[in-house]
């Protein structure tokens, strides 16, 4: 009957359970099942051929009786790891959350306390964000820009169709570093600033973007002006000298600086300005006596006087003055000097 065919494909699974469990695929799982189609089977089959109220009949009941309390264990204890996994799953992904909450906040706060422009822009060049350092430079909150023309509200007119070819690019994955141009505040000041940017892409790789990050660049152009300004000075005072005066480097004995004077005598940037040699010097003279190895050693001034001739052949007297320049390391490194012309003085003692 149907107890007997069920009891066979019963046996017939347990067989199977064990074969997975010698061969240790889901080891319990394989064990326990093969013990459950076992206790069924024998039930099936103990209830074809027993009799009512006989041992055989008491003895299926008992064997089914104890598949299900087994079963019903099982499910039990199931349901037991299954709530715990659940439980841990759920706390995993709260303080996951709340992990994710707090980097979010710490990102947000480098955003808004770091010194720099940080600037999103979508792929139509409308503001997404900016921090709050762009808003004290330029005066101008989120709130009442988000979503407007990055160009037309934030840049000089004549700057538009360049920058907007710029901002092609970094949409298309060609970064731009570098970059100066300078944005309009409220009060609409022009300020300098040299932008670095990259794509924002998502996770399948289409483009949301542009982060661009700008550095204020005004105090740094106000150096580099005061240092031009500083620097024609110097050469004006220096040119202004109706004698020779430049600056050797004692590393190669190579003019690093010379007036107009001395460019005139031949001792221009690059040549070698010794003054035991004439101006036509192509290398260092590596001569032991040099004035400048003396100055590099003695650390001292150098007075020397030598005679050439000049470009009519004419013997001339020059009175060579050299001093000392220090490194950091208190060393000689570089050396002034600067030549008189003492040939009438000399005239005038003969």
């Amino acid at each position: 009957n149907i107890n007997v065919i069920g009891g066979i494909f019963f046996l017939l699974a347990a067989v199977r359970f064990i074969t997975r469990y010698f061969d240790n695929k889901d080891f319990w799982n394989s064990f326990l099942f093969a013990v459950l189609c076992l206790l069924f089977g024998f039930a099936g089959i103990l209830f074809a051929i027993s009799e009512l109220w006989n041992g055989d009949w008491w003895w299926w009941h008992f064997l089914r009786l104890l598949a299900y309390t087994i079963s019903v264990i099982y499910l039990f204890v199931r349901f037991q790891q299954t709530n715990r996994q659940l439980r841990q799953e759920v706390l995993d992904r709260e303080q996951a959350t709340d992990k994710l909450m707090q980097e979010k906040s710490f990102v947000e706060m480098l955003i808004n306390v770091s010194p720099i422009i940080i600037l999103v822009l979508d792929i139509e060049g409308r503001i997404v964000r900016y921090n709050s350092y762009f808003e004290g430079l330029t005066g101008y909150q989120l709130e009442e820009m988000k979503g407007k023309d990055w160009f037309s509200n934030f840049l000089p007119a004549e700057d538009h169709n360049e920058i907007r070819e710029l901002f092609k690019k970094a949409v298309n994955d060609i970064q731009t570093r570098g970059n100066i141009n300078p944005i309009l505040t409220r009060e609409g000041k022009e300020v300098p600033v040299e932008w670095y940017d990259n794509t924002l892409k998502d996770l399948h790789g289409k483009t949301l973007g542009v982060l661009a990050i700008g550095l204020d660049i005004t105090e740094r152009q106000q150096a580099e002006e005061k240092s031009r300004q500083h620097t024609e000075f110097l050469n004006t005072v220096i040119n202004s000298l109706s004698h020779p005066f430049y600056v050797v480097n004692l590393e190669d004995h190579s003019i690093e600086l010379a007036n107009q004077a001395a460019k005139e005598k031949g001792l221009s940037r690059g040549r070698y300005g010794c003054t035991k040699t004439d101006s036509d010097q192509q290398q260092p003279c590596n001569d032991p006596e040099c004035p400048l190895e003396i100055i590099k050693e003695t650390k001292q001034p150098y007075i020397a006087e030598q005679t050439q001739t000049d470009h009519n052949k004419q013997a001339e007297h020059l009175e060579i003055r050299a001093y000392p320049m220090f490194n950091p390391q208190g060393e000689v490194d570089k050396v002034i000097e600067y030549s008189l012309d003492v040939t009438e003085k000399k005239k005038m003692n003969q």
